[in-house]
């Protein structure tokens, strides 16, 4: 998807809304870990995006578990993180390549590089993180124009 950088949040706001109102999991990858805690803290608190009948829901997509994943975040909390994203058939998880190997992420429906990586095999291992185990994935790069080529 390639938007300009005044569209990016409102894009993955929107996408997001979307795969939550059909229950998929997301991996989101960012680029940082401060990207990753403005977005969470962002979605967290806000009311939610998806109209009246989930206005009581505490988070910006409704009944969806809003995770984050990144160095910086305390190991045991990066444990319970998986363990929540692998229990839920609904979760968005906000990551820095931290996610982008050696994880078990199971039943991941979108991969999202918001931040697009330098290196091709980092944007391959992102990507390798849906469609796992013969099951269907897939993946959504964003790209400011100027990124294209």
């Amino acid at each position: 998807m390639v938007v300009n950088a005044k569209l990016r949040l409102p894009a993955l706001t929107a996408f997001l809304a979307l795969r939550a109102k059909k229950n998929e999991k997301v991996v989101v990858f960012m680029s940082t870990c401060d990207c990753v805690d403005y977005h969470h803290e962002l979605f967290t608190s806000t009311q939610s995006v998806l109209g009246p009948s989930a206005s009581d829901s505490s988070d910006a997509f409704g009944s969806s578990a809003i995770l984050r994943m990144h160095g910086n975040v305390p190991h045991a909390e990066r444990t319970s993180t998986i363990s929540k994203f692998g229990r839920s058939s609904s979760s968005i998880l906000l990551a820095t390549d931290v996610a982008a190997r050696g994880l078990n992420l199971p039943g991941v429906d979108w991969i999202v590089q918001y931040d697009p990586p330098s290196e091709t095999n980092d944007y391959i291992h992102r990507a390798g993180r849906a469609a796992r185990a013969g099951a269907a994935g897939c993946a959504l790069l964003f790209l400011l124009p100027s990124e294209v080529k």
